[in-house]
């Protein structure tokens, strides 16, 4: 596997990055991006359905081009109170999972606070905390918003599991948090071997 997709599924703004295996073995972006747009309060189901069906056939395209052979995307948490916009962000979610597995494309799913986790330490840090770690993974690429960033940390643990490396010094939490995704079949056995051996800094 060389190409990997991360995705933070968002009614106004999906995050979606597809990383690299670049010849000297480093994760590189190829794609750091996101769609999608606000709706007025007042919008009806027609305009609601036009816009999942446009944020879903562009993350579509964005698989169709680059072609992932593995893909992390941010799960659901259901709320106490739903709101009605809770029912559109499924829809979109199972939308893109949909055309995940219409295409036989491996692919996982991750808890928000595990990817909060991962990429900071904590499991209750806010978006512009998971930004700013993000931010320095790759110097000089700018990560425009805290989607994107979602989706890059989704996609550089897609990475990590794959034995690519890191823009980044691996520590305890990136192995251990590996464990917590729920990987296709194929991927499913924990890769621990390196927790014994690697030197960590923190967690």
């Amino acid at each position: 596997m060389r190409t990997v997709m991360g995705i933070d599924s968002s009614l106004v703004r999906t995050g979606m990055t597809v990383l690299r295996l670049a010849d000297d073995g480093t994760a590189r972006p190829k794609v750091l991006r996101d769609c999608g747009y606000s709706l007025a309060n007042t919008a009806g189901f027609d305009e609601s359905a036009e816009r999942i069906v446009s944020q879903a056939q562009t993350v579509t395209r964005v698989i169709d081009k680059y072609k992932p052979e593995l893909v992390l995307i941010e799960a659901m948490i259901p709320p106490k109170n739903a709101l009605p916009s809770y029912l559109e962000r499924g829809a979109l979610w199972y939308g893109i999972w949909s055309a995940l597995w219409a295409r036989r494309i491996p692919r996982a799913i991750i808890q928000p606070p595990t990817l909060k986790a991962w990429a900071t330490g904590t499991g209750r840090a806010d978006k512009e905390l998971v930004l700013g770690e993000v931010s320095k993974w790759w110097p000089g690429i700018a990560i425009a918003n805290h989607d994107i960033a979602d989706s890059a940390v989704c996609a550089a643990m897609c990475a990590m599991k794959l034995g690519w490396q890191m823009p980044f010094r691996p520590r305890r939490r990136h192995f251990e948090g590996l464990r917590t995704v729920r990987w296709p079949e194929e991927l499913a056995a924990p890769q621990l071997a390196a927790l014994g051996s690697a030197r960590f800094q923190g967690i």
